[in-house]
């Protein structure tokens, strides 16, 4: 599999043949996705979740909140699923 990105005009030309082409469900799949990331970059956090945020971001760097790895989360999800 070539991991290797196209350059920005080649992604635009072939996204544009796709969407010419594509039927009513994807074009609504991948409105939906364009819609929330525009809406995903455009949004914007208040004084207090900042504040508890950087409060969250403090206890983790200083070791005094749990914290997980990504192996202990997926086994925690699993078991939680039964």
């Amino acid at each position: 599999m070539n991991t290797a990105m196209p350059p920005v005009n080649v992604l635009r030309s072939k996204l544009h043949d796709y969407i010419e082409r594509s039927d009513e469900r994807h074009l609504k799949a991948i409105y939906v996705l364009l819609e929330g990331a525009e809406q995903d970059a455009t949004h914007e956090y208040d004084a207090a979740t900042m504040a508890m945020l950087h409060q969250r971001m403090d206890s983790h760097v200083k070791g005094t909140s749990k914290s997980y790895t990504v192996e202990e989360s997926i086994e925690l999800i699993r078991s939680a699923k039964g």
